[in-house]
């Protein structure tokens, strides 16, 4: 089962890369309380309160490619249904603007993960929001 949304976004792909590769980028549009890793193998860890729950995320960095995809693997979560997920950004260059390709794959069949759908189609709307004006809507 997988989560995907496709954006096109008016920055260039190095402007898109570093806002998901990179502390202060995620900070801008994810999480304002997060510690992002910035080489394959290292953890990142991802903290928000929603509704008055607390969530812990912790990703290990498969794959930096900067300007092109970064993948990272779940290996700690509040949610136990996403560990071993894996959550891919592709980045396609089309000049000064760009388009992401966002999935979030491994989820068991079983596994109604649209409330997760939503919210990632939230999160990629304040990540538009962050590449073309430098302001978008963490938690």
């Amino acid at each position: 089962m997988e989560i995907k949304h496709i954006q096109q976004i008016n920055a260039d792909a190095m402007n898109v890369y570093d806002a998901i590769a990179t502390q202060r980028g995620v900070e801008g549009w994810w999480s304002k309380n997060c510690t992002i890793a910035t080489q394959p193998g290292e953890v990142s860890d991802i903290n928000f309160e929603h509704n008055g729950q607390k969530f812990v995320m912790n990703f290990r960095v498969d794959a930096l490619d900067p300007s092109k995809r970064v993948v990272w693997n779940c290996i700690g979560n509040s949610n136990p249904a996403w560990i071993g997920t894996t959550v891919t950004y592709e980045i396609q260059s089309r000049g000064a603007d760009s388009t992401l390709t966002f999935k979030h794959s491994g989820f068991n069949e079983q596994y109604n993960n649209q409330m997760e759908g939503d919210r990632w189609g939230q999160f990629m709307k304040s990540l538009k929001a962050y590449c073309e004006t430098g302001t978008g809507q963490p938690e």
